[in-house]
C-alpha cells in the first residue's frame, strides 16, 4: 500500500512537470510564417495521465483487498494496472491537445500537413517513470499475495470469512 500511495503523490507533482517540448512551423491564412517553441506539462500529454491513473489502480486494488474485499476484483484490477504500465511508453509522447491559446487556431489546424510541422521530443522524467515503477511494483506485489493465498488456501482468501467461522 506504501508503494501505491506514493506512486499517486509522485505522478501527482509529475503532472506539473514537463513531459515534452514542442515545436511548430507554419503559414497563417494571410501567408506569414509563424514559428513557437514551448514545453507540454505532464497534465497535457496521456503519459501524465496514464501515470497517475496506474497509480490509482495500484492504490484502490492494495485498500481493497486490505479491507478484505472478495480478492477477485482486486486481481481485475491489478490486471488493467499491469496493461497500463505495458502501455506507458507507447503513448509516452502523445498530446492530449496543444492548450496554448496563443498559437494561431489554422496553425493548430494545419498540424501534420504540408501547411504546418508540429514536433515533439520527450522529455525524460524519473519522477513520471518513478511512479510507474512505484505502481508497477505494487501491483505485481499485490497479485503475487492473491495467487499465493489462494494457492495456500485452494479458494479467495477472505480473512473476514476465517474470522467467523
Amino acid at each position: 500500500m506504501a508503494l501505491a500511495a506514493v506512486s499517486v503523490a509522485v505522478a501527482s507533482v509529475a503532472l506539473f512537470l514537463p513531459a515534452f517540448s514542442a515545436t511548430v512551423v507554419g503559414t497563417t491564412e494571410t501567408g506569414a510564417r509563424f514559428s513557437a517553441d514551448w514545453a507540454f506539462s505532464g497534465a497535457e500529454s496521456a503519459v501524465g495521465w496514464l501515470a497517475l491513473c496506474l497509480a490509482f489502480v495500484a492504490l484502490a486494488a492494495t485498500v481493497e483487498y486490505d479491507r478484505r474485499i472478495a480478492s477477485s476484483a482486486a486481481l481485475v484490477a491489478v490486471g488493467a494496472g499491469l496493461i497500463s504500465a505495458v502501455m506507458y511508453p507507447l503513448v509516452v509522447a502523445t498530446p492530449l491537445h496543444t492548450w496554448t491559446r496563443w498559437i494561431p487556431a489554422e496553425i493548430q489546424q494545419a498540424y501534420g500537413t504540408e501547411y504546418a510541422r508540429l514536433t515533439l521530443v520527450v522529455a525524460p522524467s524519473l519522477v513520471r517513470l518513478g511512479s510507474v515503477v512505484f505502481a508497477s511494483v505494487a501491483c505485481v506485489t499485490l497479485i503475487s499475495i492473491i495467487v499465493l493465498r489462494r494457492n495456500a488456501d485452494g479458494a479467495p482468501h477472505s480473512p473476514a470469512l476465517k474470522e467467523n467461522a
